[in-house]
């Protein structure tokens, strides 16, 4: 979340190890990046991955709630 916009959604993500650093590089299916880093954003994950998953507002879950 970018504010209060949704920029990305339910985007599968696979850790892997940097061949040079040894640390978890985050990785998409896609070969187009994701950007990101701006202080209004917020991240909010979920394990296992679901292709059809909307966790937004179920189990309170939410932007607010998560502040």
């Amino acid at each position: 979340m970018r504010g209060t916009q949704t920029v990305y959604s339910n985007v599968k993500l696979t850790a892997e190890r940097d061949a040079d650093t040894g640390g978890l590089v985050w990785k998409t299916e896609s070969p187009t990046p994701l950007t990101g880093g701006l202080l209004d954003e917020h991240y909010y994950f979920y394990y296992p991955y679901q292709a059809r998953a909307s966790i937004l507002g179920q189990g309170g879950c939410s932007p607010s709630s998560l502040r």
